[in-house]
């Protein structure tokens, strides 16, 4: 005789294994997602840290190459040297007309650093400070002269420094007169690096334009 009530049995072993199985997956497939999503949050800060400290180091070299003077730039690969009204400690002097008194040369440059490609500025004193401007060719920066001085780090992790004058580029003979009388005394500057995320190398790029004194 039937008692009307519905007959309850318990899950089988084969339905258990199904079920831990689609739940293993599921918890996988979440995993990875954590995983690859906290590795690119992780990407994406380097890159913002390496790009800003990027754009500082290029601040910092418009800056100084913005008080020098055309005549006094040379440039080398991965490296730019050029004269500067500031002193090693930072100090500017002019004269009682309020001329420009040129007291060091400064040096911006790739320099290894226990295996990190650094970059740094360093500044040499001229023998004689003053206001006429000098030419690379008559205090020559050299290599060997800016071993043993200060180096300060603008940079980590940069692999190349690219600067040039605009008037040299290829593109400046192409320019009307009047483009040409705007970018005769512009340099400009790239700085490169590279970040690695998931066995692929991200290059990294900066430039910037900035007006010499003639």
């Amino acid at each position: 005789m039937s008692t009307g009530k519905a007959k309850l049995r318990g899950a089988t072993l084969l339905e258990l294994i199904i079920c831990c199985g689609l739940l293993g997956l599921l918890l996988s497939s979440l995993a990875v997602l954590v995983v690859y999503g906290s590795g690119y949050l992780q990407f994406a800060e380097t890159q913002v840290d390496v790009q800003g400290e990027m754009l500082r180091a290029l601040r910092h070299l418009a800056s100084d190459v913005g008080e020098t003077a055309a005549s006094t730039v040379s440039v080398s690969p991965n490296a730019i040297s050029f004269a500067s009204p500031r002193r090693a400690d930072g100090v500017t002097f002019s004269d009682s007309n309020g001329q420009t008194i040129w007291a060091s040369f400064l040096r911006y440059s790739l320099v290894d650093k226990e295996g990190v490609s650094c970059l740094v500025r360093q500044a040499r004193a001229l023998p004689t400070p003053s206001s006429s401007v000098p030419l690379p060719a008559g205090f020559e920066p050299t290599a060997g002269d800016w071993n043993g001085l200060p180096q300060s780090v603008f940079g980590h992790n940069i692999v190349e420094l690219e600067c040039y004058r605009a008037d040299l580029h290829p593109d400046f003979l192409t320019m009307t007169p009047a483009e040409q009388a705007r970018f005769r005394h512009q340099l400009r500057s790239r700085l490169t690096s590279r970040v690695s995320h998931y066995r692929k190398v991200h290059v990294l790029r900066v430039s910037s334009s900035t007006f010499m004194r003639q």
